[in-house]
């Protein structure tokens, strides 16, 4: 009984969190680096990661990875988002930005629960190979 409390809280509490990209982008307190490996290199690893750490869902809540690669502009998007009976909630967002020798990420975390911990996740991953999830 208690579990099917704190997962119907959780349920709930995902309203809380930011519907789009928009919401996400004014409160998020991003996190910025560069890293050496080419963009593209950077936008499969780390979809690859999130695709094998954020899967399926609870109950009428369903997670799931969006992610768009603009060769033509040298940048991709990636976003974690949660569709919780009809909210589309996003907790993550990352824009990978091509700068010919280095490659610029911006991770856009969400404050809500654990995931205010995920633009530095993102950094170690990329930076020193420390698994998204395990």
């Amino acid at each position: 009984m208690k579990a099917l409390l704190a997962a119907s809280a959780a349920i709930v509490l995902a309203g809380c969190a930011p519907s789009t990209v928009l919401e996400l982008k004014d409160e998020a307190t991003p996190v910025e680096f560069t890293t050496e490996k080419p963009y593209q290199r950077v936008f499969k690893d780390l979809k690859g990661e999130l695709d094998r750490c954020i899967f399926g869902g609870f109950l009428m809540a369903s997670a799931r990875v969006d992610a768009q690669l603009y060769p033509d502009l040298g940048e991709g998007e990636i976003a974690v988002r949660y569709n919780n009976m009809g909210d589309k909630s996003v907790f993550l967002l990352v824009e990978v930005l091509d700068q010919s020798q280095s490659t610029l990420v911006t991770a856009y975390p969400s404050t809500f629960g654990l995931w205010d911990q995920s633009g530095e996740q993102v950094r170690q991953f990329l930076l020193n190979d420390v698994p998204f999830c395990d």
